[in-house]
């Protein structure tokens, strides 16, 4: 028999993360998304995990809610470690 594999369940994305920031500043998906300078859409699917962005895209998202691109991640980091069972996982 084979050896067996065992697989853990991906780390979500930074979308909650960025959902969480941008209601905590009272921001708009709108007013983020177009300070970001990407679509409404795209950010709502981001924030859904639905759609993994750039690095060019985490980048722009950062300096739109008034961050370092590493203060972002750090964010995303915290959120995944104090709740790690309440994330949705993407398959």
């Amino acid at each position: 028999m084979g050896q067996r594999i065992r697989h853990e369940p991906p780390r979500p994305g930074v979308g909650p993360t960025v959902r969480r920031l941008r209601e905590a500043r009272g921001l708009s998906l709108k007013t983020l998304s177009a300070s970001a300078k990407m679509s409404k859409g795209s950010l709502s699917m981001m924030e859904r995990d639905l759609y993994e962005p750039t690095f060019g895209t985490i980048f722009r998202v950062a300096a739109a809610l008034k961050l370092l691109p590493t203060e972002l991640i750090r964010e995303w980091q915290d959120d995944f470690q104090k709740h790690p069972d309440s994330w949705r996982y993407m398959g």
